[in-house]
């Protein structure tokens, strides 16, 4: 040990040669002051430390309340795709013009959705209505001023009764001159390829004519076209 008053080794202060009673009395007290002070400071920062772990809590617990308070906000349903082909779910506010893409649906599949009865709209569209040009992906946003797309779901949810959304609606696509020409064009080649597929030019009679499907130039064309043709494309299983 070494002393704090005249720092030679082997002693303290308290046995120190050179250190006078009022000294050492005076040290004593600045010790026994540091130390209170110490304790002082320790519970000081344990009282804060505590302090912060009930407002982290009473913040906690007020989250907590405000979650379940949304939570009784929405309301949840169940929609069911009974239709042959996928669709598309889009959500808006009734006072709003916009809508958003919420969900696909497969066909012959459900899925829940969770909303605000009292404020929100859904609207489901067949998805070829609402592809992106040459993509395979429904659009983002729509406008309810401007659609003319075919929907088979519109309704503001505070005026819908039920737990569940059936949809069950027949559809076919709307298809121009040239769509109706596209398709011919399309599942011909497609029955043509599939023949070949099933061993068509294993026959004499009809390998002539096979191996000249070959040569057929096919235009341009995406999935949305074969979608329309009725010929299997990435658009038959979207998720």
């Amino acid at each position: 040990m070494v002393c704090s008053h005249c720092h030679q080794a082997g002693h303290t202060f308290r046995t120190c040669s050179t250190i006078t009673s009022d000294e050492k009395e005076k040290k004593i007290q600045e010790n026994k002051q540091k130390k209170i002070d110490s304790q002082q400071r320790a519970e000081a920062r344990s009282i804060r430390l505590e302090q912060r772990r009930l407002d982290l809590v009473a913040r906690q617990a007020e989250a907590e309340r405000r979650r379940l308070e949304q939570e009784r906000l929405f309301t949840q349903y169940e929609v069911i795709n009974q239709n042959e082909y996928e669709v598309a779910i889009y959500w808006g506010y009734n006072n709003s013009n916009g809508l958003k893409h919420f969900m696909y649906i497969p066909s012959y599949e459900a899925k829940e959705i969770r909303i605000r009865k009292d404020i929100h709209r859904i609207v489901i569209f067949p998805i070829m209505e609402v592809l992106k040009p040459n993509t395979n992906i429904a659009e983002k946003n729509l406008l309810l001023d401007n659609l003319e797309r075919l929907f088979i779901f519109n309704m503001k949810m505070d005026e819908w009764n039920e737990s569940s959304i059936l949809l069950s609606h027949p559809y076919k696509p709307k298809k121009t001159e040239l769509d109706v020409w596209k398709e011919f064009g399309l599942k011909s080649n497609y029955l043509l390829q599939q023949l070949i597929k099933l061993g068509g030019k294993k026959y004499d009679n009809l390998e002539p004519v096979l191996d000249m499907v070959q040569d057929i130039q096919i235009p341009t064309h995406n999935d949305h076209d074969k979608e329309l043709a009725g010929i299997p494309s990435a658009l038959t299983n979207i998720t």
